[in-house]
């Protein structure tokens, strides 16, 4: 399909989407996560200076996310586990609904 064929900034894994994302949303990429089940996704989100994550099963030796988890559920209870522990670091107080996960980080 010559159209899939382009070079495109938007089309992972560039990370071009992101950065317009982060630019449109007035979000900092540096504390946002690329959460995805393919090298793309990793890949996409380390170029856009993101934490990732990658579900699914197996790994991927082709890239290297800042955490491999099976399944979606246990990829958001890290990020949230992530987030409250940096605010509670910046002396402030949120409220997490009681959630936790039982994988290894």
């Amino acid at each position: 399909m010559p159209y899939f064929s382009v070079t495109c900034p938007c089309r992972k894994p560039a990370p071009g989407m992101l950065r317009q994302a982060a630019q449109d949303l007035d979000l900092a990429l540096s504390e946002s996560w690329m959460i995805g089940d393919s090298a793309c996704d990793i890949s996409a989100g380390r170029r856009a200076g993101t934490r990732t994550a990658l579900i699914g099963s197996q790994s991927d030796a082709a890239v290297t996310p800042n955490v491999h988890r099976v399944t979606i559920a246990d990829a958001l209870y890290h990020v949230l586990d992530t987030l409250e522990s940096t605010v509670t670091a910046g002396s402030r107080t949120a409220r997490t609904g009681g959630y936790s996960s039982d994988s290894p980080s």
